[in-house]
């Protein structure tokens, strides 16, 4: 059964918001804003990395945590978003300075540029699992 377009915009316009409030929280380093989009049981993965995957809520703040302590975000560039039954996938150009370590780089306050693909499974109105893929290409070569 189709949806009536009145509704498929409603469901568009709930999903922007709750990704949306995801990425400002990142944008604003605000760790509580981020873990308010999602579901207890969220699952994180951060593809190509080691460890690729973060489960839980307290691991995942964890991991925000961290991330947030070895990043300053400057600005994003928004390429695309896409929408499906209960997911969004979100592409941007990511930049900023690694001040800490992503994986093996080590950043030293150095600006970075690089692209990401965020796709978001969401339920009940909260992000269940966030599946994150980096250019770790691009950033080896401007961290090297």
């Amino acid at each position: 059964m189709k949806t009536a377009p009145d509704a498929e915009a409603t469901q568009r316009l709930k999903l922007d918001l709750l990704v949306d409030a995801h990425l400002q929280g990142l944008r604003d380093g605000d760790v509580e804003a981020l873990m308010a989009t999602t579901g207890q049981d969220v699952i994180y993965e951060l593809v190509g990395s080691s460890p690729d995957s973060v489960r839980g809520q307290e691991a995942v703040r964890a991991h925000h945590t961290q991330e947030l302590a070895n990043s300053m975000y400057e600005r994003d560039v928004p390429l695309r978003r896409l929408y499906g039954d209960g997911f969004v996938v979100d592409e941007m150009v990511w930049e900023g300075r690694i001040t800490g370590r992503i994986g093996s780089l080590v950043g030293h306050g150095r600006r970075v540029s690089h692209r990401q693909l965020r796709v978001f499974e969401v339920s009940d109105g909260r992000i269940t699992r966030q599946s994150i893929y980096l250019d770790f290409a691009s950033l080896s070569e401007q961290l090297a």
